[in-house]
């Protein structure tokens, strides 16, 4: 007697070899899945399935091997006087001494300035347009 077939598309097979090798050549998961013929949202079901984990570890380590690849290839063209490679780097990895960001502080207590703009000014006297003060009667 044959075995019933289960109703529905057949579960495709999702070679995790392949999609550590696409993850290296730093595709998304979505150019994963368009490149093993799946939908992203089996791609994703399956990195979350447990059933399936060497998917998800599959992922991980292929972005690992692919950041690490990059990096060589930047240290070495650093190491050759690639000065660009070497300040491209350097702010990355160390952005405290080498980014060019500067990050400013400023404590400024809003009471304090507001209470000296009031000692500023005058009473019954007012404040032209550009700054100019005007006395008593005078016209603007």
């Amino acid at each position: 007697m044959k075995e019933k077939k289960k109703p529905g598309p057949k579960k495709k097979k999702i070679d995790p070899q392949a999609v550590q090798d696409l993850a290296a050549q730093g595709l998304t998961s979505g150019q994963i899945a368009k490149c093993l013929g799946v939908s992203w949202d089996t791609l994703d079901r399956r990195r979350k399935d447990p059933e399936y984990a060497e998917i998800a570890e599959a992922i991980k380590k292929g972005e690992a091997m692919g950041i690490k690849r990059v990096t060589n290839h930047l240290m070495t063209a650093s190491e050759g006087g690639n000065v660009t490679a070497s300040i491209f780097y350097l702010k990355n990895r160390d952005p405290g001494r080498w980014s060019d960001r500067q990050n400013v502080e400023f404590n400024i207590n809003l009471n304090d300035v507001l209470a000296e703009s009031r000692s500023r000014v005058i009473e019954g006297e007012k404040v032209q347009p550009g700054g100019k003060f005007l006395h008593g009667n005078e016209q603007e």
